[in-house]
């Protein structure tokens, strides 16, 4: 039987090569998929299992019958089938967490959850139809708090908890506001798909665990957000800080408002590292095995975890390169002149600001220069300025528009004498008056103004301005005679026909203001194209064609690439790879040096360098990272999301700078060894950094005894003196701080972001809140002591130079202080305003939340047995 089924194998190989190549090619897709939970194989795993099994099982059924392939695809999918039902409903019975209170199936939490969905849609529901805000809700759909809900469920009957349908009736009024119809009742259940009696069941659960973790939840103030503010904000989490004292606030206040100054000197960790020996093996073996799994910074926060690097390779473009082939024609320069004119509008001249005088004043002076030239001309004037000088009253409000307005109705008898006053006036409020422009005019023009003061009306009687608009009128005599005829009119009424026409149409301009018609705004007025602005506009159009032949030239050597890197890819062979890898870019820099660009290839960066760099910095279009966060982002696995020789097309922002980029090497995070010489150079540095620091806080501890002995005087004590105590280094030198609080409020944020952080002390960098404690608390002003900074890099000798309440004031800014803290503001309208001493007490009340999370899974045995992966993939 063997013998004949052997046979018939050879006599068929093409039938089983193909059967296994399938079989092969299943396997290589699926299998790492299977099997990569901790307990029963997933549904798709399973399915797949089975169907392989069954596929291979059926060929050999069917091979007698010579339906080998039929038999085997007919065995793979009914063995898929049959495996996807069974480890599904193997899925379904598995525990996803074991607990004091029973376990929990991934079947079990679906249900809890998608019960609050309902729950909490049903409460979005009442308060879109009531307008109350948006609730908070009933909690998260997450596995964590479904399970914390159903032990708190628990306690509450353990408690002797229960919620009544009244009580449930008395919640719905308070989302509602007593305002619920029964007719927005029914919507909102039908919205979230709750029968009444479903929804009264799953309120009653809900309420009774909310008041159980009322109970047991560490106290706290909790603010909720304001339903006034709900559609202002994407948060609707509650604040919760700690309950604070009246003096912890105290203490807060003293760390935002106490002031005072430093007198401080340096002491650099650096300079003693010379000083310390040589470590042993032993030594360098414990200081490595410390900070392994730590990242480096420096040689004061050591850390010897290879984090992950890249190498990449890119073409490029020199810009000024491409722009000096541009040169624009005249004629594309007027064209682009009229295309853009807005961007080339001329400076506006600020009009004088300065306080104008009297008119009467400003016409003395102004007549004082032409009369010493033609003094024929000033003697018809003269009377006129009489006039003018007799009525000073009576011609501020006919200059005001108002006042013009309400002197229409007052000469209803002749409309001739008033229409002109009306016209000279509107034109004397918009052009400049000179006295000297009417002694320069043409003596023509004298006598109807004359002429028109003359004659005796009951018109002239009602205006009795009117001489007034006469004198007016020969004040602006010569902007008129620039548009009119140069022939004097030969009667008054031929003088006050003329006007007539412009005194109504200044009447309907004088309605609207000029804002509000956009007819009567000015023509802005343009920059004269001249050499300078030719060159500009050149300059401008070079530019942009430089930036479109760039992109061009980048998105061709991207074409050229694609062919490049598919041939890269499929190839499997290691050593083939590096072979192809170098043709590669060979390639590259033949193609860069044909159509003038340039190829780089980095070195191996990490993320920080890489940043740093004009290629790091770039950014692919429709994409908000840079390059330097794409190409080094990692999967669940820590597999890299971007392949070898994948190209990708990036430009700067400011687009100085466009970029056709492959990553050519891929560096994952590992863990070192010391016997790597690198490594092992790393470890020495670090490890006489370490050592020194001893070194430097004992001189600092020195220098401050000797300042103690000289009565605190610290520029005493370390005159002529070095950091080291060696003669022939560098002398030490005195820091003067100015005045610095503790704890600050940054300005340039807005303020719901203003949590108070550590003050930035000029001079003194990295400080942390070690070293504030040393200087505010344990120092009195004029003592002198020692602090490091936060990374133990430096050590400071200081004396507390001054401090607000300092002991000489006698208590007065103490004293003051005190009465600002009594009228200060401790509460903000969170979320919009958050106040400084609810961010500070946050702190504090969220370390205490979480104490209590993990005491109350470790009080109930809260044991999980999916991975932390799995159960964030499902949140």
């Amino acid at each position: 039987m063997s013998s004949t089924f052997f046979a018939s194998i050879r006599r068929n190989q093409r039938q089983w090569m193909v059967v296994l190549t399938v079989l092969a090619m299943i396997s290589f897709l699926f299998l790492d998929y299977v099997g990569r939970g901790t307990g029963p194989m997933s549904p798709v795993g399973g399915a797949i299992l089975i169907g392989i099994l069954c596929a291979a099982g059926m060929c050999v059924v069917g091979y007698p019958r010579q339906k080998a392939t039929e038999f085997g695809l007919g065995g793979l999918l009914v063995g898929a089938l049959v495996g996807f039902i069974g480890f599904a409903a193997m899925a379904q019975s598995k525990p996803v967490v074991r607990t004091a209170i029973g376990s929990f199936t991934r079947y079990d939490l679906e249900q809890l959850a998608q019960n609050r969905m309902r729950a909490n849609q049903f409460l979005y529901a009442v308060a879109r139809r009531v307008q109350s805000g948006m609730p908070s809700g009933f909690g998260g759909i997450d596995d964590p708090s479904l399970v914390q809900y159903k032990i708190l469920l628990t306690d509450a009957q353990k408690m002797g908890i229960r919620i009544s349908d009244e009580g449930v009736n008395d919640f719905l009024k308070e989302i509602g506001n007593n305002r619920m119809t029964q007719q927005d009742f029914r919507e909102s259940l039908r919205e979230a798909r709750l029968g009444e009696s479903e929804l009264f069941d799953i309120l009653k659960e809900e309420l009774a665990a909310r008041l159980a973790v009322k109970l047991t939840y560490p106290p706290a103030t909790v603010v909720q957000v304001r339903p006034e503010f709900a559609q202002y904000t994407q948060t609707r989490e509650p604040l919760r800080y700690m309950e604070q004292t009246p003096e912890q606030l105290w203490d807060a206040y003293q760390k935002m408002n106490l002031k005072q100054s430093l007198q401080a000197v340096a002491i650099p960790v650096q300079d003693f590292v010379s000083e310390t020996a040589q470590p042993s093996d032993a030594e360098l073996a414990l200081f490595f095995e410390k900070y392994k799994t730590n990242r480096w910074i420096d040689e004061a926060r050591p850390g010897f975890l290879q984090m992950p690097k890249v190498q990449l390779a890119y073409l490029t473009a020199d810009f000024e390169e491409f722009e000096k082939r541009v040169n624009p024609t005249d004629e594309e320069v007027k064209e682009y002149f009229e295309r853009n004119k807005d961007r080339y509008r001329a400076p506006e001249t600020k009009e004088s600001t300065a306080p104008k005088l009297p008119e009467g004043e400003s016409t003395s002076s102004d007549a004082s220069a032409p009369s010493s030239e033609e003094p024929k001309s000033e003697q018809p004037v003269a009377p006129t300025e009489e006039k003018s000088e007799a009525e000073p009253v009576k011609e501020e409000p006919k200059a005001e528009e108002p006042k013009a307005e309400e002197a229409q109705p007052e000469a209803p008898q002749s409309e001739q004498p008033e229409a002109q006053p009306e016209e000279k006036k509107e034109i004397d409020a918009t052009e400049p008056k000179s006295e000297s422009s009417c002694g320069e005019e043409p003596t023509n023009p004298e006598p109807t103004a004359k002429d028109e003061v003359a004659p005796e009306t009951p018109a002239a009687e009602a205006v009795p301005a009117e001489p007034v608009a006469a004198e007016k009128t020969d004040e602006v005599k010569e902007p008129e005679a620039a548009t009119a005829p140069e022939t004097a009119p030969a009667s008054p009424e031929a003088t006050t026909e003329k006007p007539e026409q412009p005194a109504a149409e200044s009447s309907e301009i004088e309605v609207p203001k000029l804002s509000e018609s956009p007819e009567s705004l000015p023509t802005p007025k343009l920059r004269e194209l001249d050499d300078e602005l030719k060159l500009e506009i050149r300059e401008a159009i070079a530019r942009e064609r430089a930036f479109d032949l760039i992109a061009t030239a980048l998105d061709a050597a991207y074409e050229f690439m694609v062919p490049l890197g598919l041939d890269y890819d499929t190839t499997t062979d290691l050593t083939e790879k590096a072979e192809k890898a170098k043709t590669i870019a060979e390639k590259l820099k033949k193609y860069a040096e044909q159509h003038n660009l340039q190829y780089v290839e980095t070195p191996e960066w990490e993320y920080e360098q890489l940043l740093a760099e004009p290629i790091g910095m770039a950014f692919e279009s429709q994409k908000r990272s840079p390059v330097a966060s794409d190409v080094l982002m990692r999967g669940d696995n820590g597999e890299s999301r971007m392949p070898l020789y994948s190209p990708r097309r990036a430009d700067l922002r400011t687009r100085r700078g466009s970029f056709a980029y492959w990553k050519i090497n891929d560096l994952p995070a590992r863990v070192t060894e010391l016997k790597e010489e690198a490594v092992h150079e790393r470890v020495v540095r670090a490890w006489k950094f370490d050592q020194a620091r001893t070194l430097a806080e004992k001189r600092a501890k020195a220098l401050a005894e000797i300042a103690k002995t000289e009565g605190n005087n610290l520029a005493s004590a370390v005159s002529g003196e070095s950091a080291t105590g060696q003669k022939g280094d560098p002398a030490l030198s005195l820091i003067e701080t100015p005045e610095f609080t503790w704890l600050s409020r940054p300005q340039s944020l807005p303020s719901a972001q203003q949590e108070p952080t550590l003050t930035d002390i000029p001079l003194i960098p990295e400080v942390d809140g070690n070293f504030m404690k040393t200087v505010f608390e344990e120092l009195k002003v004029g003592e002198v002591g020692v602090a490091p900074n936060a990374n133990r890099s430096i050590y400071y000798v200081f004396k507390v130079k001054d401090r607000d309440n300092a002991i000489e004031d006698g208590g007065v800014a103490e004293q003051e202080r005190r009465k600002q803290f009594l009228a200060e503001r401790f509460t903000g309208l969170y979320p919009i305003i958050k106040s400084p001493y609810e961010s500070l007490a946050q702190g504090p009340q969220r370390v205490i939340d979480q104490s209590w999370v993990r005491n109350f899974e470790s009080r109930n045995e809260v044991e999980w047995t999916e991975s932390e992966a799995t159960r964030r993939s499902r949140r």
